[in-house]
């Protein structure tokens, strides 16, 4: 049964697909290419992943 807490797992799960969504915005508009979508998306991930680590 759902209780309405998410997990960490869950958060961090949201919060890296929002990442990844505000980044391939630009590339769908058509604003930029994909190589730069990716390293865009990997660096977010990157800087999201240390803040993890150090918090946690």
């Amino acid at each position: 049964m759902y209780t309405g807490e998410e997990t960490f797992a869950e958060a961090d799960a949201k919060y890296t697909v929002q990442l990844i969504s505000e980044v391939s915005r630009e590339y769908w508009t058509g604003t930029q290419g994909a190589d730069a979508t990716i390293e865009k998306i990997l660096e977010k991930i990157n800087k999201h992943k240390e803040r993890v680590r150090m918090e946690g």
